[in-house]
């Protein structure tokens, strides 16, 4: 989880090594960088892949935007219970 505001819809290049590095500790094929929605058209989650050929060990990551705060101004309660519907309907 990244709690800063990207100063646009796109992940650093430092984020996305560190995804790379926790990917092949974890020995994982895809993680997700969770950063605050504050872009209108940040809503689809994009996916990062590795795209050298001499990387044996393929995997990915995936940036989501997540809505933390509701139309009312006030913190979403159900974050959690939206970020993990999301995310599962991605990955059917």
């Amino acid at each position: 989880t990244k709690w800063k505001v990207l100063s646009t819809p796109y992940p650093s290049d430092a984020d996305l090594k560190q995804m790379d590095a926790y990917n092949l500790h974890f020995n994982s094929t895809e993680s997700i960088l969770l950063y605050p929605k504050v872009y209108l058209d940040s809503t689809e989650t994009q996916l990062y892949q590795e795209a050298a050929a001499a990387v044996q060990f393929r995997h990915g990551c995936r940036l989501h935007f997540a809505e933390l705060v509701g139309v009312d101004g006030r913190l979403r309660d159900d974050f959690g219970r939206r970020f993990l519907a999301e995310v599962a309907a991605e990955l059917v």
